[in-house]
């Protein structure tokens, strides 16, 4: 179902991949409230506005998108602007409980996940570097919008992409309430460790199970 391209490989992107399969998701649950609120609270103790340029996590994000002659400041990593968005407002605003749970993790990490539904995938998902030829609606859109060769992204068989660089994902594969069947994407980069990037997929199948219950199976990691 997941494939890296060595291209990518070589860029320096690693990971993991997982399904979740039977979650059920809802819009809140009382015990994450509680654990977001605890998490808010040690975040806000963790992070200035010297994180958004000194975090190494975040650099290593910048030096991809170097290596792909991408703008950081028109394609800032997902983490990055999230983390922009905790500074200003000390929390982040709820979308439905399987989302804010990858949220958390990625917030805390700074690690960029991204979850779709499986029943609105068209095939098997590669990480590859586009060739020009592929489609995107980014998350919110209705519209697609040209993704230019050379970038790298997830892309599933047929030529659409989910996740342009580790910035925008896709609106067709959104996870939402009806959602029960989810694949899950954890990206790091050179600065990240193999240890680092499993403790945040080991956290995500813990919270994941223990509120939305479901089914997890690793698909990759390296």
């Amino acid at each position: 179902m997941f494939d890296l391209a060595p291209e990518a490989a070589a860029l320096g992107l690693c990971g993991a991949c997982l399904v979740f399969e039977d979650l059920t998701n809802a819009q809140r649950a009382e015990g994450f409230e509680r654990y977001k609120t605890d998490l808010w609270g040690r975040l806000a103790a963790r992070y200035a506005p010297a994180t958004l340029v000194e975090n190494p996590v975040l650099a290593g994000f910048r030096d991809l998108h170097d290596k792909v002659g991408r703008s950081n400041r028109k394609f800032p990593a997902s983490t990055e602007r999230m983390l922009g968005v905790f500074l200003k407002y000390g929390s982040l605003a709820p979308i439905n409980l399987a989302v804010d749970i990858y949220n958390c993790v990625s917030l805390e990490t700074l690690l960029s996940l991204g979850a779709h539904d499986i029943d609105k995938l068209r095939g098997n998902i590669s990480l590859r570097l586009t060739d020009g030829s592929e489609r995107f609606t980014p998350l919110g859109k209705e519209r697609e919008e040209r993704v230019p060769a050379g970038e790298y992204a997830y892309v599933e068989e047929g030529g659409e992409v989910l996740c342009r660089l580790e910035c925008r994902q896709a609106e067709r594969t959104k996870v939402m309430m009806e959602s029960r069947h989810c694949f899950y994407m954890i990206q790091g980069n050179g600065n990240t460790e193999a240890e680092y990037i499993m403790a945040a997929v080991d956290k995500l199948v813990e919270l994941t199970k223990k509120y939305c219950g479901g089914v997890e199976r690793m698909l990759w990691s390296g």
